[in-house]
C-alpha cells in the first residue's frame, strides 16, 4: 500500500540530509528511493513507502515522484532548481525548506536511508548508481512495466541455482503470509 505522507517525507528527508545538493540530483534521488524501498522489502517483507516503481531507460522510477515533488514545491516544503550542465544535459537540485516528519519512520528505516544517502551521494556518479539499479529483474522487464518488490530477490549477480529458487520461494511465501496476517489485523 502506497503511503503518500511517508513518501513525501522521505523525499524531504533525503533532500535535507544529502550534504551537497549538487550531489543529489534527479537520478540519485530516484535511486535512493528505489533502493530504500527494495532493501527494506528484502529484509522485512514490507517497503518503506509502498511506491510503485516502473522500468524506464535510466532504471526504476517511482510513479508517484512527479506529483509528490509538485505538492512539496507548491506548499513551500521543497525547492526544485532546474539547470543545465555545461555539456548540455538537464540537471535538477533539491533543497528541503522544511524539516521532514521522521516520526513516521522506524529507526531501522532511517538508518538504512542514511547509509544509502552517504553511499549514493558521496561514492557514486549518477551513471554508476543508475547502472547498479539495472539488475536481472530490471533487464527482464519492458519499458514502462512495473517492477514488483519481490524482484529484489533476483537482483544480484551470478547464476541462479536451484537452492536460490527454493530459498526465494520460501522467503516470498513467508512475506506473503505476513502481509495477509497484517491485512486481517
Amino acid at each position: 500500500m502506497f503511503n503518500r505522507e511517508k513518501f513525501e517525507n522521505l523525499v524531504l528527508y533525503i533532500a535535507s540530509r544529502c550534504p551537497d545538493p549538487t550531489r543529489l540530483g534527479a537520478v540519485r534521488l530516484r535511486k535512493i528511493l528505489y533502493f530504500a524501498d527494495a532493501l527494506q522489502y528484502f529484509h522485512t517483507g514490507k517497503p518503506i513507502t509502498g511506491a510503485t516503481y516502473i522500468k524506464l531507460e535510466g532504471g526504476p522510477v517511482p510513479t508517484e515522484l512527479g506529483n509528490a515533488l509538485a505538492r512539496l514545491e507548491k506548499r513551500g516544503a521543497l525547492k526544485v532548481k532546474r539547470d543545465e550542465h555545461p555539456y548540455g544535459y538537464p540537471m535538477v537540485f533539491y533543497y528541503a525548506l522544511e524539516e521532514p516528519d521522521i516520526d513516521l519512520f522506524t529507526s531501522t528505516e532511517i538508518s538504512r536511508v542514511d547509509r544509502l544517502i552517504a553511499k549514493v551521494c558521496n561514492e557514486y556518479t549518477a551513471a554508476q548508481i543508475s547502472d547498479l539499479s539495472h539488475h536481472e529483474a530490471w533487464e527482464a522487464a519492458e519499458i514502462g512495466e512495473e517492477l514488483p518488490y519481490h524482484t529484489i530477490f533476483v537482483a544480484r549477480s551470478g547464476e541462479i541455482t536451484k537452492e536460490d529458487v527454493i530459498w526465494a520461494r520460501k522467503r516470498i511465501g513467508r512475506h506473503e503470509r505476513a502481509s495477509r496476517t497484517m491485512a486481517k489485523a
